[in-house]
């Protein structure tokens, strides 16, 4: 993974990517539902920014339904 993030944001990246090799006794079902939920939100609102900043009308995105946040 590339990191050109702030150090709070390459740390949580860091810590997510030890959660997915297994550093953890959390959920990896769970993870990956939290990781697609962000994923949509993520992209959610980068699409809102972009049709503030160029006036166009963005879809939510279609590669994935709106996850259930558990």
């Amino acid at each position: 993974m590339t990191y050109n993030h702030t150090i709070q944001t390459q740390a949580a990246f860091e810590r997510i990517d030890d959660a997915l090799l297994g550093k953890t006794d959390d959920n990896l079902s769970q993870i990956i539902r939290d990781l697609n939920y962000m994923l949509w939100k993520a992209i959610e609102i980068s699409d809102t920014k972009s049709s503030f900043d160029d006036g166009s009308d963005y879809d939510p995105p279609s590669h994935c339904n709106i996850p259930q946040r558990y």
